[in-house]
């Protein structure tokens, strides 16, 4: 064998030396405790064969020797015994708790407490609060434990109230709280920090309504045996990985054009696990119905307003619904203001109109996906697949549109920053809130990001600005695509408008390659028709269509709605602009001592004197989930510092595209209220412009300011992971089956050290 490596790898292991001289004590000291029954941990069997595993990886790793791996495989022995040690420490603090000793284990019976509102013989209690008491404790209590079976509930809570040697005469109530999760037995014993002798103990929990719950024991003092979690081990690891990745390899530090073939492979890598993600979470909503299937989903008759009432519309050759509305709806005083409409049947937010029920949601999604499923199968394409769907293709076109941008405009930015804007980029699309139980709300909104998405994909990708000839076929095509968008939400048109100035700076692209004014002229005219043409005619459509409904080719009839606000009389408020403006860019997380930990805040009116309607209930600013929108602060001087010959015109582009239209979308929506979904429609454009201004700026900066800001862009996609997945998070837990949201609390419970 190599004596030269065996000596590399000698010196390499005492470099991390006292790392592993840590974990194999630790290992060693708990698996004595628990031998010597000192500390019962459970862990013999455990924490030593633990440290034994992560030591021969470390071992292993010192034998591999190709130069392409050998950095990464040095950093991740460092990750690997830093992980364990924390598994071992920290997230097993709780297993520490009797060490001080003096803690007796006990099982507390029924038949010796005083019982109220619980059965003493079987412990089922039902209906109203129970409680327990046990009056002449006497004992010092290290862990309280309390195992509960449920018939139908996700998780109880049982409050403790106790008397100890610093409070004798009096209960000091809720001193502490058990939240027992269904089928997780561990959840049941929390550490108590009482003093001295705890003389009286009440317990307290209120079953829900038709809940049966039943107390299976009580004990004091059972240990809380060690608990080494696979899954948190390998997020720390792998976060420690990412971070050096990004911030410490001469990879991150080289340019996109120089790291071209394995910047695509992280960028798709990326995205496919994205979806995957999508899918999970399109899965979620399908398991709430216990008898689902992808047979019923896809051979199904319910429908949507979308997904059925349009197409049969279409097929019968009309534009108003197969709806009759009732005689008393027609006969009402105003049908638009919802007290008027109590006791009789309407269809929801849907369009009443001359006597007839309308749609006012876009047909595109009808056209593309929902007709001609229709025409092929007799079947309606479910709901939650077509959004989907539409998701799927525009978190793939947002990650080629950002990719191909790149590398037009920023072709030597070093890859760690572009990955990581991509990142931050797709999630916070706010794609994530249209996935889970999904709605015609959704499908209109989805769609409309994927049409506009891959539209601006092809609208960048035929080279109107930046270098290249430019691509009339992908001109055109993204004409079409942006045109659907607005077929699926006519606010995207506002996106189609800002459009032109892209398709005026390809058309002076042009002029400045054809000297000749014949020559341009001959080149002008497809290319306008490729421009203009699909805008022209798929928008003409669009305003017929308006025409045959409601008389005016600019009237999409969403004041006649009937929903819970009368559209026809809602007069529009400044003060509703700006709640939207607050939360949607900056309403500030909270954190809270419970998983996802940096939560959102309550949707914040300011006091609205009136009525602002809600559909999400909780907010986080997009400016601390996507911190590169700071960036927008040094506007002037990175147009100062772009050497562009065209960078007024790029940067009026930037203002529209970026800035202006995402205004002019939250001010429009002011009266829709304030739903998370609604960031589909501006997020992804602000944080874009954001980083063109940001990589602008950087590209400037000494080599030591960069290695700060790697880090500091890092973190900040840290940030914004968890403060989405926590909104989403929030978002979903709400709705789930109380099955489901008893794994998602067993799986926040591997998180909350403390409890």
């Amino acid at each position: 064998m190599d004596t030269k490596f065996l000596k590399a790898a000698r010196q390499k292991l005492a470099s991390i030396l006292p790392l592993q001289c840590g974990l194999v004590g630790i290992g060693v000291l708990l698996g004595v405790l628990d031998w010597l029954r000192v500390l019962p941990l459970g862990a013999f069997g455990g924490a030593v064969i633990f440290a034994v595993t992560v030591l021969m990886i470390v071992w292993a790793l010192h034998f591999v020797r190709d130069e392409r791996f050998k950095a990464a495989a040095r950093v991740l022995q460092r990750a690997l015994l830093v992980s364990a040690l924390i598994e071992l420490v920290l997230f097993q603090a709780n297993s520490f708790h009797l060490l001080s000793g003096g803690y007796k284990e006990q099982e507390l019976l029924l038949s010796d407490a005083v019982t109220a509102g619980i059965d003493p013989e079987t412990g089922i209690c039902q209906g109203g609060e129970a409680s327990i008491v046990f009056d002449a404790l006497e004992m010092p209590v290290g862990t309280l434990s309390v195992y509960l079976e449920t018939d139908s509930a996700a998780y109880d809570d049982v409050w403790v109230d106790i008397t100890d040697d610093t409070h004798r005469q009096s209960y000091r109530t809720s001193i502490a709280g058990i939240r027992a999760l269904s089928g997780n037995t561990r959840s049941a014993t929390i550490p108590c920090n009482f003093s001295g002798t705890v003389h009286s103990l009440r317990l307290r929990m209120t079953p829900r309504d038709g809940e049966v719950l039943t107390v299976r024991s009580i004990c004091i003092n059972r240990p809380v045996y060690l608990h080494i979690s696979l899954l948190r081990l390998l997020l720390m690891i792998g976060g420690a990985m990412f971070v050096w990745l990004m911030t410490s390899t001469a990879w991150a530090k080289r340019s996109i054009t120089d790291n071209k073939r394995t910047v695509a492979v992280f960028a798709y890598a990326f995205t496919a696990a994205l979806l995957v993600c999508a899918l999970g979470l399109a899965n979620l909503g399908r398991f709430c119905d216990t008898e689902h299937s992808l047979k019923k989903d896809f051979t199904q008759d319910p429908g949507n307003q979308i997904s059925r009432e349009i197409v049969e519309a279409f097929e019968d050759g009309h534009t108003y619904l197969n709806i009759e509305p009732s005689a008393e709806l027609l006969a009402a005083e105003n049908p638009y203001d919802s007290t008027y409409r109590d006791g009789y049947y309407y269809p929801w937010d849907h369009l009443l109109y001359d006597g007839k029920i309308y749609s006012y949601y876009g047909i595109a999604p009808v056209l593309t996906v929902f007709l001609p499923y229709h025409k092929l199968t007799g079947h309606y394409f479910p709901t939650v697949w077509a959004v989907w769907l539409f998701t799927c293709i525009g978190i793939f076109f947002l990650t080629r549109l950002y990719l191909y941008f790149m590398y037009q405009f920023f072709p030597r930015m070093r890859t760690a920053p572009v990955l990581l804007g991509l990142i931050t980029m797709q999630l916070v699309s706010g794609a994530w809130f249209c996935l889970f139980k999904p709605l015609f709300y959704e499908i209109a909104q989805m769609s409309g990001f994927c049409f506009l998405v891959s539209g601006a994909y092809f609208l960048v990708r035929s080279n109107v600005i930046g270098k290249g000839d430019i691509s009339l076929w992908r001109l055109a095509l993204s004409a079409v695509l942006m045109s659907l968008g607005v077929l699926s939400r006519p606010t995207l048109a506002i996106y189609c408008m800002a459009a032109m100035l892209l398709v005026y700076a390809g058309a002076a692209k042009l002029r400045r390659a054809h000297k000749d004014k014949d020559a341009f002229r001959k080149a002008l005219v497809p290319y306008l028709l490729c421009a203009l043409l699909p805008y022209v005619f798929l928008g003409g459509g669009q305003m017929y269509y308006n025409y045959v409904r409601f008389g005016s080719p600019l009237d999409f009839g969403i004041q006649y709605s009937l929903t819970i606000n009368d559209f026809t009389n809602a007069q529009y408020h400044t003060h509703f602009v700006l709640i939207g403006v607050w939360n949607y860019l900056f309403a500030i997380p909270d954190f809270k001592p419970e998983f996802p930990f940096f939560d959102c805040t309550p949707v914040e009116q300011f006091f609205p004197q009136g009525y602002y309607f809600i559909a999400t209930a909780s907010a986080i600013g997009l400016f601390w989930k996507a911190l590169p929108l700071f960036s927008y602060t040094r506007f002037a001087k990175a147009y100062r510092l772009s050497e562009s010959p065209l960078k007024r015109l790029y940067a009026v582009i930037l203002l529209a595209v970026c800035i202006a239209c995402p205004a002019a979308i939250l001010y429009s929506i002011w009266e829709s209220g304030y739903g998370a979904r609604y960031c589909v429609d501006f997020a992804w454009q602000m944080l874009l412009g954001a980083l063109v201004i940001a990589f602008l700026v950087y590209q400037s900066w000494k080599e030591e300011t960069r290695y700060h800001l790697d880090r500091l862009f890092t973190g900040s996609v840290l940030f914004t992971l968890f403060l989405t997945a926590g909104q989403t998070y929030t978002w979903v837990f709400g709705a789930l089956s109380p099955e489901l949201q008893s794994k998602a609390l067993q799986l926040a419970r591997i998180f909350e050290v403390w409890r």
